[in-house]
């Protein structure tokens, strides 16, 4: 996925999201991201997110500021709560997917 620029003469971004399912009540953890450097640098990404139904666990947090930050990677992650707020406020999105 490319972001748009927002002013001219920029370059769209290449960013990489996983998204990740969780159906139990744990949270997304460091362990379930693997190899998310070598994933970057394969595709020459300049962003990366996460996107999951679980709060985000604090391992999985620094383990991605780790390999970001040492790429210059920008970030943005989306937990449970992320979505639902999101969702809260965007009537037309909410309405498009969920009918409410």
């Amino acid at each position: 996925m490319y972001d748009i620029p927002r002013t001219a003469g920029d370059i769209p971004r290449k960013w990489i999201f996983q998204c990740k399912l969780i159906t139990n009540s744990k949270s997304l953890s460091a362990t379930r991201l693997i190899d998310v450097g070598d994933m970057l640098e394969h595709h020459n990404a300049q962003g990366f997110g996460v996107m999951t139904s679980a709060p985000i666990d604090a391992t999985l947090y620094d383990k991605l500021y780790a390999i970001c930050s040492k790429r210059k990677i920008e970030q943005m992650n989306f937990s449970v709560l992320e979505l639902e707020r999101a969702l809260y406020y965007d009537d037309i999105f909410r309405c498009r997917y969920f009918g409410k």
